[in-house]
């Protein structure tokens, strides 16, 4: 059971590392181009449109550890419900239990067959609200980064454009220069 539990934390966790990898990369970029940018000073057209793109990837990056740090509480709303369900079905088997003694039945039978029953039920009530929660939490981590993968997408095809637009010029300029 615990292990279950502490799986989605790992989940979360795990969103987190990735965050942190990608704030890495864009800072890297980031770096990467200054050396580029600085022989392009006359073009601030350019740079301020690196720049933007920039500064839209943080906007991103922003918003996902956003969504990492809601999910947190969620989860934790999610695990307190489960842990109430569980009290509630455990008490459930002790009435159970309780109600054979009561009766003199043969308790090691009625015990037997009711607490097998009980964490039956239990076990399948339990799978599946941990499997509702770990789809409630990996629909909305998917959402965000998919809409992250798709801007970064966008943004790498703008810096592409970007560096295509500066290697043009840069030819021309080559060209007049070596004449």
């Amino acid at each position: 059971m615990d292990k279950e539990t502490q799986g989605l934390g790992v989940t979360v966790d795990k969103g987190l590392t990735q965050m942190i990898a990608y704030a890495t990369s864009a800072d890297a970029l980031r770096a990467g181009y200054g050396a580029y940018r600085q022989q392009v000073q006359g073009d601030l057209a350019v740079g301020q449109r690196i720049d933007g793109l920039y500064d839209d990837l943080l906007g991103l990056r922003t918003g996902l550890s956003e969504v990492l740090v809601d999910i947190k509480p969620r989860e934790a709303e999610e695990m307190d419900r489960i842990r109430g369900r569980l009290a509630y079905e455990a008490a459930a088997v002790l009435k159970q239990r309780e109600k054979a003694v009561r009766l003199r039945i043969d308790a090691d039978i009625v015990l037997q067959q009711s607490g097998e029953a009980g964490l039956r039920d239990l076990y399948a009530v339990y799978e599946e609200t941990v499997l509702r929660s770990d789809l409630g939490v990996m629909d909305i981590y998917w959402e965000r980064t998919t809409a992250v993968k798709e801007e970064k997408r966008i943004l790498i095809e703008k810096k592409n454009g970007i560096l295509s637009d500066l290697d043009q010029r840069f030819q021309l300029i080559r060209k007049k220069v070596n004449q």
